[in-house]
């Protein structure tokens, strides 16, 4: 692997034996083959490193990388560090593309010159399709990306050029939001980032996924703490409102899924309830909260649940 790719395909891998070899072959099959693929095995306790290296004996575009347990944040700056390509993408391991991804989403780059392109993707429980394309300036993107249904806080249905990360890395103290927190980053210094209609990435939810601990975990704080740190550096209003949103809406989010753990802990409930009750206002009238959870959020505010 002397020439230098045109894509950099990351891939953080834990423990993701059951799913890793579909989520490898989508990758091999993609349409577009100028690419490599850094896969990082973070410590994996199960045969996923194994699985790794066979692949990587048949696939010369393939570098896998072990290291001891760090976290998807850690494995994904040294995806980033060791990447050759152009642009930068990201699959989780326990996930996969369809073949005419890259391809889609490079072509879409070029031609719109922009420094970034998102698409829109399939999901186990969910189809998300967005319907028409947009073309979205720095402060649009920051905007949308708070937005529900809008740009998408996650780094794996996206293409990104290299030159505007030289300076970024994921936040290893964050556990939940460490995507949304990077993409904030990004596209406060990105020209023109383009959304692809077509479905492209095919995410899978799995009872081990991270996003699936449900209620306020301690890696949940965390995501909470980084959206408030962002509210306080944010100073154009209209960004700071989409914030402001997201946040309460990830709060009932959270405080639902308190419940469904055996009614949820007390002091967790009643923290979240405080969020809630202190922008209650700004969340029934200023925000576009799905009309089901500001009746939610009605409830917990009265103590009904």
């Amino acid at each position: 692997m002397n020439a230098k790719p045109l894509v950099s395909i990351i891939v953080p891998v834990y423990n993701s034996e059951a799913f890793l070899e579909k989520c490898l072959h989508s990758i091999c099959a993609q349409t577009l083959k100028d690419w490599e693929c850094i896969a990082i095995d973070d410590g994996s306790t199960d045969t996923s490193g194994t699985i790794l290296d066979t692949f990587a004996q048949h696939e010369p575009r393939m570098t896998v990388i072990h290291q001891k347990n760090s976290g998807v944040s850690a494995s994904r700056n040294v995806g980033l560090q060791c990447a050759r390509g152009d642009w930068i993408a990201f699959v989780d391991a326990d996930d996969w593309i369809e073949p005419n991804m890259y391809e889609t989403m490079y072509n879409r780059a070029i031609e719109q010159q922009c420094d970034a392109v998102v698409c829109a993707f399939f999901g186990q429980h969910f189809n998300r399709k967005i319907q028409n394309t947009h073309l979205f300036n720095s402060f649009q993107a920051t905007q949308a990306l708070f937005s529900i249904g809008g740009l998408g806080g996650f780094c794996w249905s996206k293409l990104i050029a290299k030159k505007r990360l030289e300076k970024l890395t994921f936040d290893t103290s964050i556990f939940y939001l460490e995507d949304m927190v990077f993409f904030y980053e990004l596209f406060k210094i990105c020209d023109r980032v383009y959304l692809e209609h077509e479905a492209l990435y095919h995410y899978e939810i799995h009872e081990s996924s991270v996003t699936q601990q449900r209620g306020l975990t301690v890696q949940a704080q965390t995501g909470l703490d980084a959206l408030q740190t962002m509210l306080a550096k944010e100073s154009n209003p209209s960004i700071q409102k989409a914030i402001r949103s997201f946040y309460l809406h990830f709060c009932i989010s959270l405080y639902y899924g308190e419940l469904k753990r055996d009614g949820g802990k007390t002091q967790a409930k009643d923290l979240l309830r405080k969020y809630i009750k202190k922008d209650f206002f700004f969340l029934l009238f200023f925000t576009h909260i799905p009309f089901k959870k500001k009746l939610f959020a009605c409830a917990v505010r009265l103590g009904i649940v």
